[in-house]
């Protein structure tokens, strides 16, 4: 299993791995969650207030408290929210994934 992971890595770019990890998404609602997806290598599928300049600072407080970066939402599909920004806990514009960079 490992050489057949190695092979992927090696013949995919960054962009490709990350939509790879999209697939293993692990929905949370609180920021223990999210950190606990992000500290097993996970993406982390969120409800997020907006994705425009008033969101700024709950990605803010997800790269000095959390230590993700707001990767965006899918360009594919329209994921609607289901409750609150995780964040800040103001009603949920979009759904985005939180990753980390390695």
């Amino acid at each position: 299993m490992i050489y057949i992971l190695e092979i992927l890595f090696e013949r995919l770019n960054a962009y490709q791995v990350m939509w790879l990890f999209v697939f293993f998404d692990l929905p949370v609602g609180t920021k223990k969650e999210i950190k606990e997806a992000l500290s097993s290598g996970k993406l982390a599928k969120i409800n997020f207030c907006s994705t425009d300049k008033s969101g700024i600072k709950c990605a803010e407080i997800v790269e000095k408290e959390l230590y993700g970066d707001v990767r965006g939402t899918l360009a594919n599909k329209n994921e609607k929210p289901t409750g609150n920004c995780v964040i800040c806990n103001k009603p949920a514009t979009k759904v985005v994934y939180i990753g980390r960079s390695y």
